[in-house]
């Protein structure tokens, strides 16, 4: 599966949606919407983006560390898995890949060139199996990073099969490959079932008053956010927890200092010496409501409103699998237009898979941003942007897609015919 996210040529609308500081640079976008059928991949892809990038990032584990289910893994013949990657660092565009087979690397590379769109690929290091095929460049940087001239023959030979030469390179302290791994750092998964607030959601001022003040954009009948605190002095004083999991929570947390869990609403922390439970309460017309006595959909939000907050100070890279699960279409179409106001001055991206069709708008998004998942009789995913579809500019796109004309939807066969039998043989 391949998939692009550079902005097309003949793509003119929502400037402010692509990245580019000079008009010579690779335009990079900074969003994709993902629609397809049940079953034809879609959270798959994220997933595979999200678990490649764990790989890369874990650099004190070998490739055998990382186990993929069979199930998962079933249609895969050839039992090799390659993941290859272009991102950009600074002014520079770096290619980064490895094929493994579960037990050892079979291949590896790391490419460099500039992010003029002219500019030229120069291998850094090419690897096959364990033989360096292309050191010239990477021999030249260990040497000035480790000022030995030896160092790297013994990077070369200290090579396990099963580590990736990146992970080598980290180990031995080659301070070149750091931006690489910060980059892969960037990117977080937010799937439907991510319940944990966060640590700091407590703790930072300047999020909070970020959450009051957009929560009731997001729904109108919440008046205000309070933050509540409960001293625990035993087990049974905390909260929507069974009594045994509450008894291994605590006797953790009163053996260690500065120390906390978080979990759906609420956190448990130890401050000073004392343990409190602090947790989110709505209040709606002068009533208060603890978090998980809310709507999943309220839930959803506060799952969102984190990923919201970042956006204005980081550069991250944002998976959101099933975006608009329990939220309203209309709060979803605003989630997203939050994104593109909050990003425009960084360099954060959002790839999200999504049912919602009344996101398939070209003034929320442009044509290479919204893409298409298909699978075929060999079980193959294949991507597809709708700027690659010659399409009218006032289509109504949503249902040209529910009609099939984008491919991606799923055959639905007579379900009318179904249990007929049966029935008529009941009526007798």
């Amino acid at each position: 599966m391949e998939f692009l996210n550079t902005a097309g040529a003949r793509s003119e609308n929502l400037k402010e949606h692509v990245f580019r500081k000079d008009p010579k640079h690779i335009p990079i976008l900074k969003g994709a919407a993902i629609y397809g059928g049940n079953a034809h991949g879609k959270s798959n892809f994220l997933k595979a983006i999200n678990f490649s990038a764990n790989i890369i990032s874990s650099h004190r584990k070998s490739v055998k560390d990382h186990k993929i289910s069979t199930r998962q893994n079933k249609f895969n013949n050839s039992k090799e898995t390659k993941f290859e990657y272009e991102f950009k660092v600074g002014e520079e565009i770096f290619n980064y890949g490895f094929v493994f087979n579960w037990d050892k690397v079979l291949e590896e590379w790391l490419y460099k060139r500039s992010i003029t769109t002219t500019s030229k690929e120069a291998p850094i290091f090419v690897r096959k199996n364990n033989e360096l095929t292309e050191e010239r460049a990477i021999k030249k940087i260990v040497t000035e990073s480790k000022k030995d001239k030896n160092f790297f023959e013994y990077c070369k030979k200290s090579l396990g099969e099963d580590q990736l030469f990146l992970h080598k390179l980290k180990e031995d302290n080659v301070k070149y490959v750091d931006q690489i791994f910060e980059w892969f750092d960037r990117i977080e998964f937010i799937k439907p079932e991510t319940k944990a607030i966060p640590l700091w959601f407590f703790s930072s001022e300047e999020y909070r008053e970020f959450t009051q003040s957009i929560i009731s954009k997001l729904d109108s009948n919440i008046d205000k956010v309070w933050y509540n605190d409960i001293i625990i002095k035993e087990p049974a004083d905390i909260k929507d927890v069974p009594l045994q999991i509450a008894e291994k929570i605590f006797d953790d947390l009163t053996k260690k200092e500065n120390a906390g869990v978080a979990f759906k609403g609420w956190v448990l922390v130890k401050e000073k010496g004392q343990l409190k439970q602090k947790e989110i309460q709505i209040e709606r017309n002068g009533k208060r409501f603890a978090l998980p006595e809310e709507s999943s959909g309220i839930n959803r939000l506060f799952d969102l409103i984190p990923f919201l907050f970042n956006i204005k100070t980081e550069n991250k890279i944002y998976l959101i699998d099933e975006l608009e699960t329990s939220i309203h279409p209309h709060v979803a179409r605003v989630i997203i237009e939050m994104f593109y106001e909050f990003s425009k001055d960084n360099e954060s991206q959002l790839i999200f898979v999504t049912h919602d069709c009344n996101l398939m708008d070209l003034d929320l998004m442009r044509k290479d941003e919204i893409w298409f998942v298909q699978r075929d009789k060999n079980m193959d995913t294949k991507l597809t942007s709708l700027a690659e579809f010659k399409i009218r500019e006032d289509l109504v796109i949503e249902k040209s897609y529910l009609q099939g004309r984008f491919g991606a939807v799923p055959f639905v066969g007579d379900w009318k015919k179904i249990g007929l039998k049966n029935a008529k043989k009941k009526t007798k």
